[in-house]
């Protein structure tokens, strides 16, 4: 038996740049924030008006020591533990537990606290919601020309200070860890043979996430203006807020079948049955946002579903045969050089995929309340009856609207729809194969001509469904117009061994 142990402790490097901004909120009734700034931040000139916005919105402005904007985790213990024991002569255990410990996951400029106010700053200009236009202040509908009229840019806080946005971080920052494991048995069972079947999990916990501060905290009517039911209606609703209160949970059966070379002849083999769920939300997340982030007792938990990744089924087989004809092999072992050049040498490889489609929401077409809304699944229907193909691959009439919100603060959350991900689209199948000629032309010199072919049988790979309003009458609901990978592709190369 072989036993290994390891623990690592990993210590973050808690940003942040002395030039920056952190704000934390804290919502609901009576709401209270804080905005961050290192001594060096608070040497730069903020206007008057700002400060009092402040005072005025019950947020104190906090000039720490330091660098640092947040607290992190300085200490991380990563224990790592693994084992393999042979039952028999043919027959092995193995299996093993690790956790391995992220890190803030910026993309590009995403992320960055220096986006606040006063080093860089955005004015946002909500509607009250999708069916009223913007106005300005003196009534009239707003157009771009009248925007810059009505606003001073040299200090956005002066006017109003109702579309500055207030950028924040968590600041108890939590260091994202996944913990994996997996617990696996391997039979040889010939002497070119062998099947493996396992349990693979991945748990990640203190994910990084990306949200809205400075939100509604109850239900409204899509009539509601929300601006004036946040916890600091004098800025921007819905500004970037990133936390690190995310989790995910992969879990897996895999099988992996080997074949090693015999008779020319070399096989690979998996198959996975896996579940990945979440409630991460990210830059590159292809979910939909968060329906009701601070929402008493729904939260972000209320929109944990598949990943977008998630693929229940997946299948990979390769392969590699050297045709048996020519010098060396079982047939024509001593064929002249002529035929060899011409017989002998080939050999045939393949990569086969498939995958099972991957989900994706079915919202709601019209608003219920000024948060998200996913569509409900009618009970009995199947959704992907009727054609299921290109032109439409979803039922309609699996989908209903919820009902619209009626009162403010209603405790009916109905109005937020069902669950998320509720459907998978289509599947990916692509074989990818090739044929190859040695050329020997010295003991050391030989020469190898490869004729490739990328999605061999040119098998159109479709995107997820687009146009997913479900109430549309005149057709075209769920269509696909577009592939995910390219058509076939031929490729011919020589390559010289010296």
């Amino acid at each position: 038996m072989n036993l290994g142990i390891r623990w690592d402790y990993f210590t973050p490097y808690a940003e942040i740049n002395g030039r920056q901004a952190n704000f934390i909120p804290v919502g609901g009734n009576g709401a209270t924030g804080t905005y961050y700034m290192s001594k060096q931040g608070c040497s730069v000139p903020v206007s008057s008006s700002f400060t009092a916005l402040l005072t005025s919105s019950n947020i104190s402005l906090d000039c720490v020591s330091g660098l640092t904007l947040g607290d992190a985790q300085l200490t991380n213990f990563a224990p790592r533990l693994g084992f393999a024991y042979r039952i028999t002569h043919n027959l092995v255990v193995r299996g093993g537990y690790g956790t391995a410990y992220g890190a803030l996951g910026n993309l590009g400029y995403g992320g960055t606290l220096g986006t606040n106010y006063p080093f860089v700053y955005t004015s946002t200009f909500n509607s009250p919601d999708s069916q009223h236009p913007l106005l300005l202040s003196n009534g009239q509908p707003a157009t771009m020309e009248d925007a810059f009229t009505t606003i001073n840019l040299s200090d956005p806080t002066i006017n109003s200070g109702m579309g500055l946005n207030m950028y924040g971080r968590q600041y108890n920052y939590e260091t994202p860890y996944v913990q994996t494991m997996n617990l696996t048995v391997e039979d040889q069972f010939t002497s070119h043979d062998a099947l493996q079947v396992g349990y693979v999990a991945a748990l990640g916990r203190h994910l990084d996430n990306l949200g809205y501060n400075n939100s509604p905290t109850e239900i409204l009517p899509t009539s509601a203006n929300p601006q004036n039911y946040i916890p600091f209606p004098n800025f921007a609703r819905n500004a970037t807020y990133e936390t690190t209160n995310a989790d995910s949970n992969y879990n897996a059966l895999q099988a992996t079948y080997q074949h090693e070379f015999s008779y020319g002849l070399t096989l690979l083999g998996n198959y996975t049955y896996s579940r990945c769920l979440t409630d991460q939300h990210t830059q590159a997340s292809q979910n939909q946002q968060y329906r009701a982030e601070w929402l008493p007792n729904f939260g972000i938990q209320g929109d944990y579903g598949l990943c977008d990744i998630d693929a229940m089924h997946s299948v990979h087989i390769s392969g590699m045969y050297n045709l048996p004809f020519g010098r060396g092999r079982t047939f024509m072992s001593t064929a002249s050089k002529p035929v060899d050049a011409v017989l002998g040498g080939w050999s045939v490889n393949f990569i086969y995929t498939y995958q099972s489609g991957q989900p994706f929401t079915v919202t709601c077409p019209v608003a219920t309340s000024e948060f998200g809304c996913f569509a409900d699944m009618v009970p009995g229907q199947d959704p992907y009856a009727g054609p299921h193909n290109a032109s439409e691959w979803l039922n309609p009439a699996a989908f209903a609207e919820p009902p619209a919100a009626t009162t403010i603060g209603q405790t009916d959350y109905s109005v937020l729809g069902g669950g998320a991900q509720q459907v998978y689209g289509p599947g990916f199948s692509n074989l990818d194969s090739s044929i190859f000629k040695n050329f020997a032309i010295t003991e050391s010199v030989s020469m190898q001509f490869r004729a490739e072919a990328f999605n061999t049988t040119n098998t159109p790979q479709f995107a997820q469904p687009t146009n997913l309003n479900f109430t549309n009458t005149a057709g075209g609901f769920s269509a696909i117009t577009a592939t995910r990978a390219p058509s076939r592709r031929l490729q011919l190369a020589l390559k010289l061994f010296f």
